[in-house]
Formats: structure tokens, sequence, C-alpha cells
């Protein structure tokens, strides 16, 4: 009967994170679609700084209104299906350098055939890299390796910062 309990009283509690999860989903979609609607009337800005900025932002807008949708797909059913698509990886890589740009401090060097191409979900890539990249970031990394290389059927992607590691006892 315990056991019974508990696995009803845990089933309660994600029905209620499950909800919670879609209103804060629905909120920040808003959100987002008002910050959308704002960067969409920058298009006719003729200042130069607005114009180099502008199709990252809109690209960030977009992936975090992705982001929403696939997370609230996720509390729905299974998680998301992968979408592959062939993509230059070199380009994703310059895309995740360009989110970190707030900082000249950190750079992101390539050690690929800008022509090097892989076949993934892009957006669950970006995430990837994305995520690794402002970990090295904010752990104090400055500079940040990525390459790439066809191992048989399969591509190994190297990722490694100059930052000062785990401490031993973290190892």
């Amino acid at each position: 009967q315990q056991t019974v309990f508990r696995a009803l009283a845990q089933r309660a509690r994600l029905a209620a994170l499950g909800t919670a999860v879609a209103k804060i989903n629905h909120d920040l979609r808003n959100i987002l679609g008002t910050a959308r609607l704002v960067t969409d009337g920058l298009t006719t800005s003729a200042a130069p700084e607005v114009r180099r900025i502008l199709p990252r932002l809109i690209e960030a807008i977009d992936r975090a209104v992705a982001l929403c949708t696939r997370t609230l797909d996720f509390s729905r059913e299974d998680a998301a299906p992968l979408v592959r698509s062939r993509f230059l990886l070199s380009q994703l890589v310059d895309e995740v350098g360009a989110g970190l740009a707030s900082s000249e401090d950190f750079t992101i060097d390539l050690v690929m055939a800008p022509s090097f191409e892989v076949e993934a979900d892009r957006n669950q890539l970006y995430r990837v890299l994305s995520n690794l990249a402002r970990n090295a970031f904010e752990a104090g990394a400055h500079r940040l390796r990525v390459s790439a290389a066809y191992e048989g059927r399969s591509i190994i992607i190297d990722i490694a910062d100059d930052g000062h590691g785990l401490p031993p006892k973290a190892r």
C-alpha cells in the first residue's frame, strides 16, 4: 500500500510539474513573441551596429521559441524526434561563437576544413556546442578548440579549452 501511495504521490507531483512547465512555457513564448516583434521593427534601422547584430538576435529568439515548443511537446508526449539535416559544422560553430560575442576575451578556434559537413539535428547540436562553450567561458577559459574528423561512418568532434580544468578531488 505504501508503494502504491508513493507512486500516486509521485505521479501527482509530476502532473503538477507538467502543468507548471506548460504555464511558464506559455508566458515565456509570449515574452519571446514580443521580443521578436521588436526585432522585426529594427530591420529598417539604418544604424550599422543594429544591422550587424540583428540577425544573431533574431536567430537567438527563434531558437528560444523552438526550445519552448520542443519542451512543451516533450511534456505532452515523448522526446521530440530528431530533425536531421546536412550542414557545415564550421558555420554552426561560428554561430555558437557569435552567441558568446559579448566577450572579446574568448575565442573559438576551428580545426577542420571549412567544407566539413555533418548530418545531425542542427538545433540539438547547437545546444550541445553552445552549452560546452558557455561552460568553458564561465569556468575561466579564454580559448576553445573545436576539431572534427571522420572515423569510419562516424564523426568525432573534439572540444578542448585552456581553462584550469577540474580540481584533483573532482576528477
